[in-house]
């Protein structure tokens, strides 16, 4: 078994881990308490309210009234503290326990074990402790949980909790986080020259060339277009209306970017055998005889009717680019 803090081997019994010392059933609830800690709170916390009771029961033991303004104003205080006390033991510390960020925590899963085990622990299982010149407080030294014997009898151990954050600013990181990633999905990269908005992270607008940069999506529009044309822009072309595009490109005369544009659609569209076979004749306009065949001969393993005739004139004379065995398009 191991550590789900540290992902060290650990007993499996064992409430703590050996290494960090944190509790294993779930290590956001703390780790193992120091004894010092527990024995000062435990000091702090009783002997001195337990000293202030026996003068107030000394000094009302020999005055002749019991309700002096002193002995009344005392016995309020002692009231009060105890009041407080008992509603501290509902969420498992005392005062000087939650100073010091300690906690009495079910050994079983960290829970918080109640008032009325917390009662079972202080009153009946401390009186127990001490009973024997303080054997119960001092069980814990080597005990391997850091159990006293009132521990034990309750079923609990005690625990450094984990520093706490502010719930304003645990609030204010989540809602940062949710403005970020709701920025983010406004984000988008566009090209500044022809306004294209693209798909997927890319240095060069593959229409004209130009450095692409990663903005909002509205950024990338031009300022005077309507909400029509806006999402127009924004939505990606159609396979067919790239493969016309391109088509048009070349037969104008540019062979970049058509073939960039055809590019694109083989990217979505492989099987497209039309796209296949211009983008050979934009070989062959830059005479890559060799990237040429390499495109013709897919166009004709995905079936379009003209490859194999070019291919055959292709490769009848290899010393020409194009051979006069067929006529090729105007790519001037």
């Amino acid at each position: 078994m191991n550590c789900p803090n540290c992902n060290k081997p650990t007993s499996p019994d064992g409430t703590f881990c050996a290494r960090c010392r944190f509790f294993v059933a779930n290590p956001k609830i703390g780790k193992k308490a120091g004894l010092l800690k527990r024995w000062l709170a435990s000091l702090i916390d009783y002997v001195p309210i337990a000293i202030v009771i026996g003068l107030w029961v000394t000094e009302m033991a020999y005055q002749s009234s019991y309700f002096s303004v002193v002995t009344v104003g005392v016995g309020v205080a002692i009231l009060s503290y105890l009041v407080f006390l008992l509603w501290l033991w509902s969420d498992g510390v005392s005062p000087v326990k939650r100073l010091l960020g300690l906690e009495v925590v079910s050994k079983l899963d960290g829970s918080y074990v109640g008032f009325w085990k917390m009662v079972q622990r202080e009153v009946v299982g401390k009186s127990l402790s001490g009973l024997v010149f303080g054997l119960g407080f001092l069980w814990a030294i080597w005990d391997k949980d850091g159990q006293t014997w009132h521990d034990k009898m309750a079923g609990t151990v005690v625990v450094q909790r984990r520093q706490r954050q502010p719930a304003a600013a645990a609030d204010a990181r989540k809602a940062s986080a949710e403005q970020q990633a709701e920025a983010m999905t406004r984000m988008a990269y566009h090209c500044p020259s022809c306004q294209q908005v693209l798909r997927q992270q890319v240095r060069f607008c593959p229409n004209c060339k130009q450095s692409v940069r990663f903005a909002p999506r509205h950024q990338g529009l031009a300022p005077a277009a309507s909400a029509p044309a806006a999402a127009a822009q924004l939505a990606p072309p159609s396979v067919d209306q790239l493969l016309q595009d391109g088509i048009a490109q070349i037969q104008r005369g540019d062979l970049a970017a058509g073939q960039a544009t055809l590019r694109r659609v083989v990217i979505h569209a492989p099987n497209n055998a039309t796209a296949w076979l211009w983008m050979g004749w934009v070989a062959i306009g830059q005479r890559d005889q060799h990237i040429a065949e390499v495109c013709f001969t897919q166009a004709h393993r995905l079936g379009h009717p003209k490859a194999s005739a070019i291919l055959t004139a292709l490769r009848q004379d290899q010393s020409e680019p194009v051979s006069a065995g067929f006529v090729a398009p105007d790519v001037r």
